[in-house]
Order: C-alpha cells, then structure tokens, then sequence
C-alpha cells in the first residue's frame, strides 16, 4: 500500500509509465502482431483459407463486382496466361483466375486467402499489352503463395483488439 502510495504521489513516475505504454503498445504492433500473423497464417489449414477467399468472394460478389463482360476469347488468352505463371507458384492452394466487372472497385486485381485471384474487365482494358497482366497476375500469385491475405487478416484483428483492451471502446 505505501509502495503503490508513493508511486501516484510523484508525476514523473507517472509519466514514465504512461511513455512505457505506450513504447509495450508500439512494439506490439510493429514487431510483434506482424510476426504472430506471419507464423499463424503459414500454419493456417488450406480448408480455413478456403472458407474465407469463398465467403469473400460473396461479399465482393454482392457488395462491389458484377459479371464479367469480357469476351470468351479474351478469357481464353487470359486464362492460359495465368495458368503459364501459376505452374511456377509452389503452394498448397488451388490458385482460380475470375473475372469480373470492378464497378466502384475500378481497374485492379485482388488475391483472396482461397487462392481465386480477381481480375476486372477495367483492368484488361486498361492494359496495353499481355506482359502487364501477366506482371499483374504474378503479383497476385505472390500474394497467395505468401500468405499476404491472411496475414493483414491476422494482423487487423489483432491490433483491434489490441486497442479495445487498451480504450475499452469497441466503437
């Protein structure tokens, strides 16, 4: 009781605890959170990455994309592409090459944790030739393989809760 008396009655005291809160809440996010994301999302089953990229895909689905209104040919082309480079991409999961319309999302390409890497129509035509959606597609492929999804998935929820522990506020 005095030891926690003689603490509060002097501010520098107080003031190093407060900067060693906030120094311990820095460290976590920085180092730490990124690090425990990294090993869990490599040791994440293929089955929980699947459920996610699938109920992802829905919400893209229903939220932001629209049917693709690329032609079958041009599919075609691209499909063969993104197979050419996925055969280089050693992983357990079974990477699938959609495409859709982006609508808000506009020209991009998106890697979900599931392996099925999105493409939009904007994109594609956005493009100036085949060795730019394939630089593109690549780039997808590595965040798959590399667990990119899944780690800032990880990471997000993690820092989350780390500041809810902290404020106490969900909000």
């Amino acid at each position: 009781f005095y030891f926690a008396h003689f603490l509060e009655r002097r501010w520098s005291y107080a003031l190093m605890a407060v900067a060693l809160v906030i120094g311990i809440s820095w460290a976590l996010i920085v180092f730490a959170i990124p690090l425990g994301a990294r090993y869990v999302a490599n040791i994440t089953p293929v089955s929980l990455d699947e459920a996610i990229g699938e109920q992802g895909l829905a919400l893209l689905d229903s939220n932001a994309l629209s049917s693709t209104e690329l032609d079958t040919e041009q599919q075609k082309i691209l499909m063969q592409t993104f197979e050419a480079i996925s055969q280089y991409a050693a992983d357990d999961h079974q990477l699938r090459l959609q495409f859709r319309s982006g609508g808000a999302i506009g020209a991009n390409a998106l890697a979900l944790p599931s392996g099925i890497i999105i493409i939009t129509d904007e994109l594609v035509d956005l493009a100036e030739n085949s060795g730019e959606i394939a630089g593109v597609l690549a780039h997808e492929v590595g965040h798959v393989v590399n667990n990119h999804s899944m780690r800032l998935l990880l990471q997000s929820s993690a820092t989350a809760i780390l500041v809810v522990t902290f404020t106490g506020d969900f909000t």
